[in-house]
């Protein structure tokens, strides 16, 4: 009868529909049951703890990847701002070099004008000393001579320019010797 009464500890009556379940069976159920939600739980905190500590790793990783693009930004802006100095410094350069250039054509042109004005004075003043030179004796003395080549008698040349023959003996002279060199 142990065995009975034994077998009566070991079973248990279900509230609900009376079936009767043994003691370890009813036993293994809700320790499986609080198992299985401690282990729910524990896994829940795990992936809560995982994605917060994931979440933590993303921003870390988007701030260094935000700061090492500001940092790439900001060389690349400096570089460029370099670059754009150096620019305006050649232009600045260049455009120096273009007014000095300008300048000499200026001064050059300035020299041309200025020896053009001078040899126009120079060549105006010799005219003038020629024509001053040029009076009615170096006229009529080349006419003498130009008559004398063309064969003319320096008598009959003598008498076209108004001299008499007792006058005319020094020019005479003077005539020959002229158209002498001349020949």
């Amino acid at each position: 009868m142990m065995k009975q009464q034994d077998k009566n500890f070991d079973e248990v009556e279900c509230p609900e529909c009376g079936h009767i379940i043994p003691i370890s069976e009813a036993l293994r159920h809700q320790l499986t049951k609080a198992l299985n939600e401690g282990i729910e739980q524990r896994v829940k905190r795990a992936q809560k703890e995982s994605e917060e500590k994931l979440e933590k790793e993303r921003a870390k990783i988007a701030t260094e990847a935000k700061k090492q693009a500001e940092e790439s930004v900001f060389i690349r802006m400096r570089d460029m701002e370099a670059e754009i100095q150096e620019t305006k410094e050649k232009l600045r350069e260049s455009e120096k070099a273009e007014l000095e250039l300008l300048k000499k054509t200026r001064e050059l042109e300035e020299k041309e004008r200025n020896i053009k004005l001078e040899a126009t004075r120079e060549i105006n003043s010799q005219k003038a000393e020629l024509q001053k030179k040029v009076t009615a004796g170096i006229l009529r003395d080349t006419f003498v001579v130009r008559c004398m080549k063309r064969g003319e008698a320096i008598e009959n040349v003598l008498i076209k320019i108004g001299l008499s023959a007792a006058t005319g003996e020094d020019a005479k002279e003077k005539y020959l010797k002229l158209a002498g060199r001349a020949i």
